[in-house]
């Protein structure tokens, strides 16, 4: 989102009307953006899949990025941004879940970690993502060990039971409910930005007609 020109300006309005404002990014230009994002955002995620530089960099399939994340973590800490690490565990991080919360407790910022996600795109196709996925009881059990050790721990209990509870397949997805995915190019997915299987584009519509359209 960094490499969008107006994105900053965009949080800053946002935060400016008292809504709040938060942003997942690689962290790569972070550093270059810290004081257009000082008072525009109240918590800054920034992924980062592997305390060793080499595993994070393959997952990412970019090299030379590490040091970089680095230090957009420690400036954004210097500048007193709100930030969280957001780990992606995989088959192959897997083992590095314990490093992962000993760095982030080092530079002093909480960390979630979220099992990797295979998410279709608008045309339904699987991604392939799916090969590194692994059980997620597996995950569950290792957080929650991880979570008597560490205190910067974000990953909640609450979403452990509802990952042990078999998620969306015993509740109810709230979407369209209590939240709305627009993309940048001002069309609407349904029914959110994770699984769209149905996109609005520009047409016209008010967003109430939108939403209240079969």
């Amino acid at each position: 989102p960094l490499m969008v020109a107006h994105t900053t300006e965009i949080l800053k309005r946002a935060h400016d009307y008292g809504i709040y404002t938060s942003m997942n990014t690689n962290g790569v230009y972070v550093k270059d953006k810290i004081k257009e994002l000082k008072g525009a955002i109240d918590l800054l995620y920034i992924s980062l899949d592997s305390p060793h530089a080499e595993m994070h960099e393959e997952l990412r399939g970019v090299k030379n990025i590490f040091p970089k994340i680095m230090d957009s973590i420690k400036a954004a800490k210097a500048a007193g941004i709100n930030i969280a690490i957001n780990m992606t565990v995989t088959k192959k991080n897997f083992s590095h879940m314990d490093e992962m919360c000993q760095l982030a407790q080092e530079l002093n910022v909480p960390v979630y970690l979220r099992p990797v996600s295979v998410i279709p795109t608008e045309f339904n196709d699987v991604s392939s993502a799916s090969e590194l996925k692994y059980e997620k009881e597996n995950h569950v059990t290792a957080v929650r060990e991880l979570k008597k050790k560490y205190k910067n721990i974000k990953t909640s209990t609450a979403y452990l039971n509802f990952m042990e509870n078999k998620g969306f397949s015993n509740y109810q997805c709230k979407a369209m409910r209590i939240s709305l995915n627009i993309k940048p190019d001002g069309s609407i997915v349904l029914p959110c930005g994770y699984y769209p299987v149905y996109k609005f584009e520009r047409n016209g519509k008010t967003l109430k007609e939108v939403i209240t359209s079969s």
